[in-house]
């Protein structure tokens, strides 16, 4: 069951089974949801400030490339 950590800065945060997932909107024109697995020190910054859920995302971006 998937229980909603963080709801914030245009980015959700849920816990699964252990495991963290961040849900966000990506793409230009036509916006698609995602949702990616993280690590537990990436969810703690995701809460920290919007700067550093920006930067995770970011991160996320450049891993898939």
């Amino acid at each position: 069951m998937d229980k909603i950590i963080f709801n914030n800065y245009g980015v959700i945060l849920i816990e699964r089974e252990g495991r963290f997932f961040i849900r966000f909107y990506s793409g230009g024109i036509v916006m698609k949801e995602e949702e990616e697995e993280l690590s537990i020190d990436e969810a703690k910054k995701v809460q920290m400030s919007e700067k550093d859920a920006y930067e995770v995302l970011i991160a996320i971006e450049k891993k898939k490339s």
